[in-house]
């Protein structure tokens, strides 16, 4: 299916290239600015000058930040329209009916195996917790049980001993 950003993305590919272009440039003026001030240094003294080479930072400095801005800008355009292609690819899966009449037990053939892995996977999720809620309101339902005989046969004790706990641990496990 054709984009319906196509013009976006090919301004978010002329700023990558844009980019691109401006870092080297800005890599070349520096390295250009550090020669041209070390060989008029040269020149001038007789010397060569050790602190030309810090001339060429800011326009390293400019190269790379601009760079990042064009990059950036390039990549949150693609970003966008493969976004709007996935949302659009997306509804269309969600509006065409899931089954029809004839095969009601296929599912339809369009939809990619990253989907169906992701249901598989929440399909799987929500079976264990479910099994984990059952077990848990099993464990809290015999707990209760044991502890309730325990509770009226000692009224004036406010715990139960270590022995106890582990007799209904044991028993919790067994079963």
């Amino acid at each position: 299916m054709k984009s319906r950003y196509q013009g976006l993305r090919s301004f978010g590919t002329l700023a990558l290239v844009i980019a691109w272009i401006l870092l080297i440039l800005g890599i070349l003026a520096a390295i250009g600015t550090w020669l041209g001030l070390s060989s008029l240094a040269t020149q001038l003294t007789g010397q060569r000058a050790g602190w030309a080479i810090f001339s060429a930072l800011p326009g390293l400095f400019f190269a790379i930040l601009a760079f990042i801005q064009f990059y950036i800008i390039g990549k949150v355009l693609h970003l966008l329209v493969d976004l709007d292609d996935t949302a659009l690819d997306v509804q269309q899966k969600v509006q065409t009916p899931a089954a029809t009449a004839a095969g009601a037990s296929e599912a339809p053939a369009d939809i990619s195996g990253e989907l169906k892995r992701q249901a598989k996977l929440i399909a799987s999720n929500l079976e264990a917790t479910q099994a984990l809620q059952q077990q848990l309101s099993s464990i809290q339902g015999r707990i209760g049980a044991v502890a309730a005989p325990a509770a009226a046969a000692a009224p004036t004790r406010s715990s139960m001993t270590a022995e106890e706990v582990a007799t209904v641990v044991a028993a919790v496990v067994v079963e």
